[in-house]
């Protein structure tokens, strides 16, 4: 926060009331200043009066900044926004709620259009930080930008659609960091929330730190989440695509409580592409609709490293010390061209490639050190150009499925000498 020599919150005669400080004899009326964009009225008693559940009110369209920190009143929101299109700088102040206070910034319950709200603090509010009751009846085109929204008793934010959120902080607040229906979050930290860090229905994720919620720390049903580090929240890391498109790119996601990525659902689909997903309390990928998964490692989760069910794709992957299977697919996958090592050493039945289901695809994979190399159980699978080396048995293939001849290359020098009438372009090779 940045230092104020000049300002700070005066409490007289033990009043609960909102004071600043400034100067000694100010003058009389309402205050303005010029701003960047043009000219801002000062929040005070003389020019947004509150009412009876309200320290201050604003119902005119304008340009509004603090003068000093506030601190709230039991029984009572900080700031009422009953306008559109206004703008709050708090001017790098505080707006300071207090045991029994109701909400930091809201409105009255209908929805409030191009609200920006910027710069300072708002904590300790009895209820929520900023927003509506509900997302649809909330702040709607809304930014907010470079705000502190800490230890409120609710929700952080609740906002509607459209909205921005950039370079804030929501931590430590009762329930979800962030709500809203639809926009774009960058560049920002959601930490320590007592529910979901982030849960928004439509919208691009970008560039955030998502750590310790009590909950998942990412719920979207619909969008992008891009450049995110997803750590330590006790349920997934993130929900994606629960009936719609998502996509999950370049996210670091580990030692969440249950599986890092979950992905699709009830009819969505997904991409995953160069994601670390490590050291979950389940499984580090998990694509339950179509799913593609590309170039991406999962690595020392407590389950399988990547499962994916039908149709889905599996390419250019590493899925590497996991509990149970590496890669777990179920039907009419394609697994190509992982990666796949020291998988299900402990866990019988466990495979680096375990293929469950029907009508699947396994090619080009490198798999080594695990329980089992590559495990089909179903029917009218294909497994052909693999290589498996040094697992406790290479491969294991039930009746009903079609795979290249296993062929056992271990010491024997030149392979294309070996081979010799066995050659075939579709061989599994086994060493």
């Amino acid at each position: 926060m940045p230092a104020r020599s000049t300002m700070s919150v005066i409490l007289i005669g033990g009043l609960s009331a909102p004071a600043f400080a400034g100067q000694l004899a100010p003058p009389a009326g309402p205050v303005t200043e010029t701003g960047r964009f043009g000219p801002r009225t000062e929040i005070s008693q003389d020019t947004t009066p509150g009412d009876a559940d309200s320290t201050f009110r604003i119902d005119q369209p304008g340009s509004y900044y603090l003068p000093g920190d506030v601190i709230g009143e039991a029984g009572k929101k900080g700031i009422e926004v009953v306008a559109n299109d206004v703008t709050i700088d708090l001017n790098g102040f505080e707006l300071q709620g207090v045991p029994g206070s109701l909400e930091g910034i809201t409105n009255d319950g209908v929805p409030i259009s191009n609200v920006v709200i910027e710069n300072g603090a708002i904590q300790d509010w009895g209820g929520r930080g900023i927003g509506g009751a509900f997302a649809a009846l909330s702040f709607d085109s809304a930014t907010l930008r470079g705000l502190s929204v800490m230890g409120n008793g609710a929700n952080g934010a609740i906002l509607g659609i459209d909205i921005l959120v950039e370079s804030c902080r929501f931590a430590g607040n009762a329930l979800r960091g962030l709500d809203c229906i639809s926009g774009v979050i960058t560049g920002s930290q959601i930490i320590a929330n007592g529910s979901e860090g982030i849960n928004c229905s439509r919208g691009t994720i970008s560039g955030c730190r998502i750590e310790s919620n009590f909950g998942s720390g990412i719920q979207l049903a619909e969008g992008v989440v891009e450049l995110c580090v997803v750590l330590d929240n006790t349920a997934n890391g993130m929900s994606v695509g629960l009936g719609d498109i998502a996509i999950v790119d370049r996210c670091t996601v580990s030692r969440n409580g249950l599986t890092g990525i979950v992905a699709g659902g009830s009819g969505g689909t997904c991409i995953i592409s160069h994601c670390t997903s490590t050291l979950n309390g389940q499984r580090g990928i998990a694509g339950l609709g179509e799913t593609l998964v590309e170039a991406c490692s999962a690595n020392f989760n407590d389950d399988d490293g990547i499962l994916v069910g039908a149709p889905s794709t599996v390419r250019s992957c590493e899925a590497r010390g996991n509990v149970f299977d590496g890669i777990d697919i179920l039907d009419r996958c394609l697994v190509v061209g992982c990666s796949v090592s020291g998988n299900g050493l402990n866990a019988v039945g466990s495979a680096g490639i375990r293929v469950n289901g029907v009508d699947n695809l396994i090619e080009q994979n490198f798999v080594s050190d695990n329980r089992t190399g590559i495990r089909v159980l179903g029917t009218n699978n294909v497994a052909v150009r693999n290589r498996a080396g040094n697992n406790l048995a290479n491969y294991s293939f039930a009746a009903g499925n079609a795979f290249g001849p296993v062929i056992a290359v271990g010491g024997v020098g030149d392979i294309s000498t070996a081979l010799g009438p066995n050659d075939h372009p579709q061989a599994n090779l086994s060493y």
